[in-house]
């Protein structure tokens, strides 16, 4: 069973992934990796980032990445080199 504060990271997370869904784009390019955006989500159990592209022409947000923070640009880099 999921610890309590895992539920609230994963509501958190869910409340973005519809925020961006509706206005995608909130979050920021990321430097370095083309059509990829960021977006922030702050938690109780820290930092996290939704990795996206956005496709305007289809009107779709294809989401990447979710990882905390401290984790996730390497996270990127090891899924580009792959």
């Amino acid at each position: 069973m999921a610890k309590v504060q895992d539920r609230a990271i994963l509501r958190r997370l869910e409340v973005a992934a519809k925020r961006l869904q509706k206005q995608p784009r909130l979050g920021k390019p990321l430097k370095g990796h083309r059509d990829v955006r960021s977006y922030r989500v702050g938690t109780s159990g820290g930092e996290y980032r939704i990795l996206y592209r956005l496709i305007p022409d289809d009107l779709v947000v294809l989401i990447v990445l979710v990882a905390p923070r401290d984790e996730v640009y390497e996270l990127l880099d090891r899924q580009d080199r792959m």
